[in-house]
């Protein structure tokens, strides 16, 4: 598993009442995003749990148009590894010998 970033969120506004209304806005501040986003409800479109959310990147000072922070910055940010190295490690375990039994 990958735990691609870290940090902390905090809401904006009053997030009970405006998730009833179908919006929810916050702001993460964590080793790769910094960013404000926006949950939007959908309406009119739905999945098997009845609801489609669409989440919405802020345009604010730590916004950067035509940037990808997936491909920028792909690694854990506990191991430092990325999802085809944990990936390799993974297979490779999965082909050692089992140690013999004490």
């Amino acid at each position: 598993m990958i735990v691609w970033d870290r940090g902390t969120y905090a809401p904006i506004g009053e997030p009970i009442a405006k998730l009833g209304l179908g919006e929810l806005k916050f702001r993460l501040d964590g080793a790769k995003l910094k960013d404000g986003f926006t949950l939007v409800r959908l309406k009119g479109s739905t999945n098997a749990e009845g609801r489609n959310w669409l989440l919405i990147r802020e345009r604010d000072i730590y916004a950067r148009p035509g940037s990808d922070i997936t491909a920028e910055a792909p690694a854990s940010v506990l191991s430092g590894r990325d999802v085809e190295e944990l990936a390799a490690a993974a297979a490779a375990s999965a082909e050692a010998p089992a140690a013999p039994p004490r």
